[in-house]
């Protein structure tokens, strides 16, 4: 299952990704985030940990970087499934839409109600994490 949220800014493109390709930025507009870091460059399948409120800490891979357009990372949650979370620029209408998604496989594959109640809890911030970092780049 997957929860997408778009929203159409008028910060380019190129001042946007720098917060998404360097992880210490993502305190910017990551309000959940405590600790993270990255075991190499900003490539695809390196590998880091990261640390959220009221988690222990946790690995994640970066599965996909499209430079300066998007990247998607994996974390696995025990005992829930695997946590995609696809980031996205792309030029519109002379503005950027910024795409934010989260996509959850379940343990087993199956898509349960308790799996969608777990997908909707890791999404709900996902509009403010938005919000926040059109905020940072414009400050």
């Amino acid at each position: 299952m997957k929860f997408t949220y778009e929203m159409i800014t008028d910060v380019p493109m190129d001042r946007l990704w720098p917060y998404y390709a360097d992880v210490k930025r993502w305190f910017a507009w990551e309000n959940d985030l405590e600790d993270i870091d990255l075991d190499g460059d900003f490539i695809t399948e390196t590998t880091g940990r990261m640390t959220m409120t009221g988690q222990p800490p946790m690995p994640y891979e970066l599965v996909e970087v499209g430079e300066g357009r998007s990247f998607t990372d994996k974390s696995t949650v025990p005992g829930v499934g695997d946590v995609y979370f696809a980031h996205e620029l792309e030029e519109r209408n002379g503005g950027t839409l910024i795409r934010h998604s989260v996509e959850l496989v379940p343990v087993g594959g199956v898509d349960t109600p308790d799996a969608a109640k777990a997908a909707a809890g890791i999404f709900s911030d996902v509009p403010d994490s938005v919000f926040a970092l059109i905020e940072s780049v414009c400050e």
